[in-house]
């Protein structure tokens, strides 16, 4: 396992490394940005959670700073972003996992782990229980405020066989905790990144609802990168162009199965599994054999990702 702040600190060690998750308001930011002035630093902004969180940080940092570049999991139509894929190589490379014996034997069609209902989650969630998708879907939902509660309930938890102990042990997971030592941090932290085998064994395709669908960037995160690694069929709701920036890292998300579509457009996405649904899962199974296998392998080659944020630095 390995951060691309663990490249940067062995190629440029003179380079100051700033987790704006660590820094809480304007005033401690601005100490900092004096003091690196006062040195003449260059300074890398490290940004690991969904980029909205960082967009007032990021526009006072422009403000008053120039000699900075900033990183996040994915890529930014943005001169001084560079790339990573943080979110793979922190929490699923260099751990062992289980090959997920797929015997075609599937007790859902569809697997879709909300997590938190973001406002176009929620879309999602309304548009595949109204064509029929939600049914034939083992999924999990904390939907506090009950929207939508003409089609969706207000909550789901995965049976316990489908869960991780530490997690079902607290009551099924909960999104939404502010600090690192809250007991679901701690569960959830231990297994990012780690399929759970029966969970995917008994599933055929993942719905991905990745964090955020801002236009201008691409985010990734474990929720992209577990079920590949379990070798699935993934559909993704994600930022305009997550699937290109995927394949542009080598590995195969559309096929004539899946075609090419619109990630942010939930009424496509719904389509798209409505397709999938007519198809019988052993012909598109092994169909797709060697592309998943494909992908599972390049996504947990570490040394290609170390050579990969090496070269990201390097175009800096």
């Amino acid at each position: 396992m390995h951060s691309i702040t663990d490249i940067i600190k062995e190629m440029h060690p003179e380079i100051q490394i700033c987790f704006l998750d660590y820094i809480n308001d304007n005033q401690k930011l601005d100490d900092e940005i004096n003091r690196w002035k006062s040195k003449n630093d260059t300074v890398l902004f490290y940004c690991l959670d969904n980029f909205r969180n960082y967009k007032k940080k990021m526009e006072f940092i422009r403000a008053r700073y120039e000699k900075f570049y900033f990183t996040t999991p994915g890529k930014h139509n943005d001169k001084k972003h560079i790339s990573n894929v943080d979110y793979l190589t922190r929490f699923s490379c260099g751990k062992h996992h289980p090959k997920i014996k797929h015997d075609l034997d599937k007790k859902y069609q569809f697997l879709f782990l909300v997590g938190k209902t973001h406002s176009h989650r929620l879309l999602l969630l309304e548009s595949l229980a109204k064509k029929g998708i939600l049914e034939k879907t083992l999924f999990s939902l904390r939907n506090n405020y009950h929207a939508y509660e003409h089609v969706l309930p207000k909550r789901v938890d995965l049976p316990r066989q489908y869960e991780w102990p530490e997690i079902s042990d607290l009551g099924g997971f909960n999104a939404g905790w502010h600090h690192s030592d809250d007991p679901m941090a701690i569960a959830y932290n231990k297994h990012i990144g780690e399929p759970h085998p029966l969970l995917y064994k008994d599933t055929a395709y993942s719905i991905v609802s990745e964090t955020n669908i801002e236009p201008n960037m691409n985010y990734i995160t474990e929720k992209t990168w577990t079920p590949i690694i379990a070798e699935h069929l993934i559909v993704c709701q994600g930022n305009k162009g997550n699937n290109n920036f995927l394949e542009s890292l080598g590995f195969s998300i559309t096929n004539d199965i899946i075609s090419d579509y619109d990630e942010t457009n939930h009424e496509v996405i719904t389509d798209l599994c409505c397709e999938l649904n007519k198809m019988p899962v052993e012909t598109v199974y092994k169909h797709t054999a060697k592309q998943r296998l494909h992908n599972r392998s390049l996504a947990l080659d570490e040394a290609h990702w170390k050579k990969y944020h090496m070269q990201q630095i390097s175009l800096k």
